[in-house]
């Protein structure tokens, strides 16, 4: 992947703001714009495939932006806890909560369905939902186990 372009599109649209960004912001920006990028990668080839690469891009800056302008890094650990939790040992269908007493943000994580791609790698499906003091963020997403036990988030959708 052109990771370099990547980069380049997450500081553009940086650059982009009136204000200056926060903390959570420009990293929820950055992490949305490598993670779209990179999701966006996936699909097409030749010219299309630099299409699917920036518009992935620029739509995960703009989730990131909006999860990271309402999650405090105290929220984020939290809810990666919670989520750490759930994929390696929930069942298909079960909620895990978390909640941060600092900030009044809460969520839940469940994961949906899980299956083997190709190679063995077991992947897992799951929703999770964030109830920030601006709203109620909720989206889907997939997950699959490396090789060391962590997990990579391969998709998603709705949220940062």
């Amino acid at each position: 992947m052109n990771k370099v372009a990547v980069l380049t599109a997450a500081v553009l649209l940086a650059s982009c703001a009136d204000d200056k960004l926060t903390e959570g912001e420009a990293l929820g920006t950055a992490v949305g714009a490598i993670a779209g990028g990179y999701v966006g990668y996936q699909f097409g080839g030749g010219i299309g495939q630099w299409i699917f690469t920036t518009t992935g891009a620029i739509i995960g800056s703009a989730v990131g932006f909006e999860v990271g302008s309402q999650m405090f890094p105290s929220d984020k650990e939290a809810y990666d806890r919670t989520a750490r939790q759930a994929l390696a040992g929930a069942g298909d269908g079960q909620i895990l909560s978390w909640s941060n007493g600092e900030t009044g943000n809460s969520g839940i994580f469940r994961p949906t369905r899980s299956f083997y791609l190709p190679g063995e790698r077991y992947c897992r499906d799951y929703r999770a939902t964030f109830a920030l003091q601006n709203g109620v963020l909720s989206g889907t997403g997939t997950a699959c186990q490396q090789a060391d036990g962590s997990w990579q988030v391969m998709s998603r959708d709705g949220m940062g």
